[in-house]
Parts: structure tokens; sequence; C-alpha cells
């Protein structure tokens, strides 16, 4: 059986080797003193988006319904837009992972207010970039944390179409406190949801996971986009104001393909039946 180390190795080395292939489309710890320049900004209402000291905050002062401020870019950090030939961001041409680490959420919306923090991939409606936000009339997939007037936490992870209208499919969970930190899978018309820090509150786990029933990839022609920032879900009056949201380190990754998950599992089961093997020979020796 002298072949089962050379399997073994070749199997983890496969398996190694589609996990390097793994593209980093963006990673930022916000750790200099001023917004990576393939960022732009749509802040309007008093809304304003700073870096420093190792963090990205995002404030506003502004009560007004669905007031929005964001960044966004449709380049991956080293100015790349097109991937074998679709958009960077655009999930149905490979799996996408956004990663979002070291949330805070400053201010309490008064009774019956709500606001929310949240990352987004789509393509706007006549590429306009004044309408990347949930609500916009938009082609694409988000997700949102909100945060209530009690001071509780929700997680929502939605899709939206620009045919119908803007209409948008939209899923929530309770959770039971502020996450840490948070990850959304999209792949084609599935997505996963992560969380560290806390959990959903109707069975203490940490993943969720659904597929989209109103989005295609034709849905999605033309350049996608990512963005982030914040929205009002209501009119706030003066006791909810200001408010904040920061973020220490952002990461967009291209998932490698399914396949390297099942050489890991293959390169599991060989060394597992190696190790077994050099047991059962151990014993007969003995």
């Amino acid at each position: 059986m002298k072949f089962l180390p050379v399997i073994a190795l070749f199997l983890i080395g496969l398996a190694s080797s589609s996990l390097n292939a793994q593209t980093i489309v963006w990673t930022d710890s916000f750790s200099g003193g001023s917004l990576n320049p393939l960022f732009s900004t749509q802040l309007s209402n008093s809304f304003t988006a700073t870096q420093g000291g190792g963090s990205l905050t995002f404030s506003s002062s502004s009560g007004t319904n669905f007031a929005k401020g964001y960044i966004y870019t449709n380049k991956d950090q080293d100015g790349n837009m097109v991937v074998d030939e679709a958009s960077i961001y655009n999930f149905f041409n490979r799996p996408i992972t956004i990663t979002l680490s070291d949330l805070s959420f400053s201010g309490t919306p008064s009774a019956g207010n709500t606001y929310s923090f949240f990352a987004l991939l789509g393509t706007p409606v006549s590429n306009d970039t004044t309408k990347i936000a949930p609500r916009d009339n938009f082609a694409g997939a988000f997700v949102r944390l909100n945060k209530s007037d009690s001071g509780t936490y929700t997680l929502a992870v939605g899709s939206r179409i620009i045919e119908s209208g803007g209409s948008a499919s939209v899923t929530s969970f309770s959770l039971s406190g502020l996450p840490a930190s948070l990850a959304l899978t999209l792949d084609g018309a599935n997505w996963t949801l992560a969380i560290s820090g806390a959990s959903f509150s109707s069975d203490d786990s940490a993943f969720r996971s659904g597929t989209f029933t109103n989005i295609t990839e034709e849905d999605m022609e033309g350049s996608m986009y990512f963005s982030m920032g914040i929205v009002n879900y209501s009119t706030l009056d003066a006791s909810s104001l200001p408010y904040s949201v920061s973020i220490s380190n952002l990461e967009i990754a291209a998932v490698p393909e399914p396949g390297s998950v099942g050489l890991i599992s293959l390169a599991g089961v060989a060394v597992l039946s190696l190790s077994r093997m050099a047991g059962r020979k151990k014993n007969v020796q003995l």
C-alpha cells in the first residue's frame, strides 16, 4: 500500500492549489487616512463617509425617510472591471463572498424607527450610480443589518430586479445581538449567510442559506457595482440623530469552484484510510 501516501499527498496538493486559486477582488483594513481612490461616494442629506484609525465610518444627521449614503466601485483593487468576459462583481459568472468585520453601531433610533447598514452587488438602472442602495431601482442582491428602536438587530438578505419596476424579494432574520462579522456568499441565484459573535435567534445557529426566486443573470446585464453604506428606513426625529456605523475590515473574494471542496474531502478520506491501514498493520505485528 505504498501508493496511498502518494495519492493522499497528490490530492492534498490539488486541493491546496484550488484554494490558492481563490481571487481576492478587494481587501481593505481602512488603515490609511483617506478612502481608496477606486471608491466613489454617493453622499447626500448630511451623510459622511470617513476613514481613519483602521475603520471606515458612515454617519448621518439626516432624518429624511430613505436618506442614504454609500461608497461604490465597479472595479477590483487593481482597477479591473471585467474577468472571464463578465463584470468583476457578476456572481452568476463565479461565486463571490463579501466579508465585513468589526461592525459597530452608534446611536439608537426612536420608537418605531430603524436604520441599516448594507452591502450590495448590482447593476443600477441606466447605469445611474445614485441608485445602488437596497430600495433603489437596480438588479442585484444585498445584505442589510438593521438596528431597531429597542436596540435589537435583524439581518436581511434580498434581491431586486429592474424589469419588474424594482420589486424586491427579502428574507429577514432576528439576531441575538450585533454580529462581530458577517459574510454573504452569492452563487448565481443561491445565497449563504454566516455570522460570528452572535447567532440567529430562532435556533442559535450562525448560518442561513436560500435561493433567490426573482433574479437571473440576464437581469444584471451591464456594469455591476459593489456598494456599501447606510440608509434610513423611516423618518427619524431629532432624538434618533446623529447615528453612525463603522467597520474595520472588508474582503470580497471570488470563491473557488466547488470541486476544490470535494478534493479536500477526498484527500481527507485518503489520509484517514492510510491511518487506519497503518493501525491494522501495527495490530497484526503485535
